[in-house]
């Protein structure tokens, strides 16, 4: 991380880079459990909470950057879990996510100051599919082998977003 806060509900916010030009915003509980991720292609080196309790973020881009980010979804991929699914159904716990067939993914998307206007599913970056009433769900059914990135991101209607991934690895 480049830079670390603790939050006023007792949680953290820190932003780190991926060595180029995106940054990853984090926000976690008391526990350190994720409660929402923020991603930008700018590169963001410090962070401060505003009274409001918004995070504002700024680095160099050229000229400087300076962003405040406001209140943002919490959201979390239920389905499929570190498990093995044979056609829809889990079979066991695992240490990684394995699918055999077609599965449904399944999302928990939420905002305590909001409305979820929708959730956004992509797998290798490439959007797939877009659900607008809960509960957020795709059927991933496409002939894919290997490892894939799903991608899930939720939106507030008030525009503001938050992300939660999972790595996969599905056949068939």
């Amino acid at each position: 991380a480049d830079d670390i806060v603790c939050t006023s509900d007792g949680g953290f916010a820190f932003v780190g880079n991926d060595g180029d030009r995106t940054s990853y915003i984090v926000k976690t509980d008391f526990n350190g459990a994720r409660v929402w991720q923020f991603r930008i292609d700018e590169y963001l080196t410090s962070l401060q909470q505003a009274a409001d309790e918004s995070i504002i973020v700024c680095g160099m881009n050229g000229n400087g950057y300076l962003m405040k980010i406001g209140h943002v979804p919490c959201v979390e991929i239920t389905k499929p879990a570190k498990a093995l699914y044979l056609f829809d159904h889990k079979i066991l716990n695992f240490f990684t996510t394995i699918v055999l067939g077609k599965i449904t993914v399944e999302v928990n998307a939420s905002d305590t100051k909001h409305d979820i206007e929708r959730v956004e599913f992509a797998v290798d970056g490439i959007l797939t599919s877009t659900d607008f009433i809960s509960p957020y769900t795709w059927k991933w059914t496409t002939f894919s082998f290997f490892s894939h990135t799903l991608i899930v991101t939720a939106y507030n209607s008030v525009g503001n977003s938050s992300q939660a991934q999972i790595r996969v690895f599905k056949i068939f």
